[in-house]
């Protein structure tokens, strides 16, 4: 780690040698079963290798991104994810969690969560999702009634 950050060494074609047996090329310095490591060709090999390695350290960036962004509930009730909704939820995010809080069978319910599922705030970046779903099996609708006008009227305005 160089500064708190990892990082990878860019392979070359010399870094590649000839295994006879195998009939390829394998990358010296990793012996992962990684794209790249073997090869036909030394400079296949290492374009191989460089690609995916920038894969990977893409997908972790991204995951450390969301992780840095991630919004815990600071209290575990309807009250506490309408809050979530006023401070960080877009009005499409307001109308669905207000649309599951009055949804009134398991089937409703159901379909909402599906869609809810698609928005990256509530179902990635947030603890949301695991409380409306214990508080739904519990049978729990207690909520302040300001937090539902609230949170019904940011549902309403434009995402403009």
């Amino acid at each position: 780690m160089i500064s708190g950050k990892p990082f990878f060494r860019i392979a070359t074609p010399d870094d590649y040698e000839f295994i006879p047996e195998l009939g390829l090329y394998e990358l010296t310095f990793d012996k992962r079963p990684v794209q790249g490591v073997r090869s036909q060709t030394p400079e296949l090999g290492a374009a191989q290798y460089n690609a995916s390695q920038q894969r990977i350290k893409a997908v972790r960036d991204k995951e450390r991104q969301r992780q840095k962004n991630f919004v815990t509930l600071r209290e575990f009730s309807w009250n506490g994810v309408f809050d979530w909704c006023l401070e960080f939820g877009t009005p499409e995010e307001c109308r669905l969690v207000l649309a599951l809080y009055r949804a009134p069978d398991r089937e409703q319910r159901s379909v909402i969560t599906q869609k809810l599922k698609l928005c990256r705030g509530y179902s990635r970046e947030s603890n949301a999702h695991l409380c409306t779903g214990i508080l739904l099996l519990t049978h729990n609708h207690i909520a302040s009634a300001d937090k539902i006008q609230a949170v019904y009227e940011k549902g309403n305005r434009d995402e403009t």
